[in-house]
């Protein structure tokens, strides 16, 4: 009886240790996330324009064309609110003016806490957006990350979207679109570019919203 006692309180013990040991490799394996390193990645800060006449260029970016805010519902076709409830838009998106190109640039430097973690290859980048167009046009919305050394130069850089016409099934809508690359040990800087490449139309239907660069590790 003496020795069956012994056994299971082994057992026990074996189990239990089994469960911490679980538990840690849990919680040494959970990521850590930074917070979304773009500045008004969602086009809530500032002026919005009410119309395709109107061009606001959104705060925090530095802008190309006539990129700019713009409200949802907005006169002309515009997403509607429907949309923005959909994909948590709030009041404004981004979109390309009456211009082929238009492009919206912010350039961010790696956190000063994340700057050992990069240096010793182990953090990855998350770049997520909602992206869309109107109705069968096929404009096109893009978001591209770029890795810079501390002189500037580019590393490698990594791309999403466009979201085609086929994917949004022909309705004025966003889809989210997301992509994580390993971050270059080199890596000083980000620089985050949406373009609006108009292919169809007169006014620039290639919408973004939400753009957010998180860093993990």
């Amino acid at each position: 009886m003496r020795r069956r006692l012994a056994t299971l309180t082994t057992v026990v013990l074996s189990l239990g240790a089994l469960a911490l040991a679980l538990l840690g490799a849990a919680a040494a394996s959970a990521a850590v996330m930074s917070p979304n390193l773009v500045t008004n990645g969602g086009a809530e800060v500032g002026q919005a324009a009410t119309d395709n006449a109107q061009i606001f260029a959104p705060t925090g970016w530095k802008t190309t064309g006539q990129f700019t805010a713009i409200i949802y519902g907005a006169s002309g076709g515009f997403p509607d609110a429907a949309v923005s409830a959909a994909i948590g838009g709030g009041k404004a998106f981004f979109a390309g003016g009456s211009v082929a190109l238009s492009t919206a640039t912010q350039t961010i430097s790696v956190p000063s806490s994340w700057s050992r973690s990069v240096k010793s290859g182990v953090v990855k980048a998350v770049l997520s957006a909602d992206l869309g167009g109107y109705a069968s046009q096929t404009d096109q919305a893009t978001v591209t990350a770029t890795f810079l050394d501390k002189k500037g130069q580019k590393a490698k850089s990594f791309k999403i979207g466009p979201v085609t016409s086929a994917a949004r099934v022909n309705e004025t809508t966003l889809l989210l679109r997301t992509a994580t690359r390993s971050v270059p040990t080199s890596t000083r800087k980000i620089m985050v570019v949406i373009t609006a490449t108009r292919v169809a139309g007169s006014y620039n239907d290639a919408y973004a919203d939400n753009v957010s660069l998180v860093l993990k590790r």
